[in-house]
């Protein structure tokens, strides 16, 4: 009985995983963006943002049944009106470098594209986004010594927010990872 019991509860509590906590990990905003609250595995990120193509069919719309590539947009948290990345986002940043040193991945180039919210003035919100996706890539080149060619970097401030019915939100706040196509 107390077997069947142990069973049920971890059943139980597998499916309060699955169903409450692991979708507070990743907001979806359309097909291909994918936001991370939590850092993800170097597994998760390179199966989203260069997954594997096998075979694939084209319909007649002319779409692909291929699965398609992923941008990546993590909350990472920056001191205030600065460059330096916070301690609790570092996992984050990890997980990156991790993903673009693995075997098959290595001549992948990304896009690092800086976020703010709509607090401040547009012009230096979009300053300020692209030294933050900046010290991004440094990071990257620093810790995991990619090249920098394969590091791309924008800063779009506000214009792009998650969120627009609430422009000041902080989810607003992000950086997103966009694979570049090889130009092999």
């Amino acid at each position: 009985m107390s077997t069947r019991l142990t069973a049920h509860a971890n059943s139980w509590l597998l499916a309060l995983i699955l169903t409450v906590i692991a979708p507070l990990q990743t907001l979806q905003a359309s097909d291909d963006i994918l936001i991370y609250q939590v850092p993800p595995s170097a597994d998760e990120l390179s199966d989203a943002m260069f997954p594997i193509q096998y075979r694939s069919v084209v319909l007649k719309n002319g779409k692909t049944t291929a699965p398609a590539p992923k941008v990546v947009g993590m909350l990472i948290n920056f001191e205030f009106d600065s460059t330096e990345v916070r301690p609790e986002s570092i996992p984050f940043l990890e997980s990156v470098g991790t993903m673009l040193t693995r075997p098959g991945l290595e001549s992948e180039s990304i896009l690092i594209e800086g976020h703010t919210d709509a607090s401040g003035d547009s012009s230096y919100n979009a300053s300020l986004s692209l030294r933050r996706a900046g010290a991004i890539r440094d990071y990257l080149v620093g810790v995991f010594a990619i090249d920098p060619a394969r590091l791309v970097i924008d800063g779009k401030g506000e214009a792009e927010p998650f969120n627009p019915d609430d422009p000041e939100h902080a989810i607003n706040r992000r950086v997103q990872f966009k694979p570049l196509a090889q130009s092999n």
